[in-house]
């Protein structure tokens, strides 16, 4: 669940919503939705994850880089 939000930038609330919740209850009648503390330690361990490969890629693969950024909200 946490990564169709974070891959399909979909905001944490969209899981609680109704058709959410719906069409997991026909994938499977046993799913329950994680609480907050899971998704926030699932999110953690997967940004320190994705922060190692990023920073290993780079030490071995990169002699000279110029990052930009996008930041806003709409």
């Amino acid at each position: 669940m946490t990564d169709w939000v974070v891959t399909d930038s979909q905001p944490f609330n969209a899981v609680n919503g109704i058709g959410f919740q719906k069409m997991m209850k026909k994938f499977d009648p046993a799913f329950r939705l994680p609480c907050y503390t899971t998704v926030k330690k699932d999110l953690g361990a997967g940004y320190q994850a994705t922060y190692q490969a990023m920073k290993e890629l780079i030490d071995k693969s990169c002699d000279n880089a110029a990052i930009t950024t996008d930041l806003w909200t709409s």
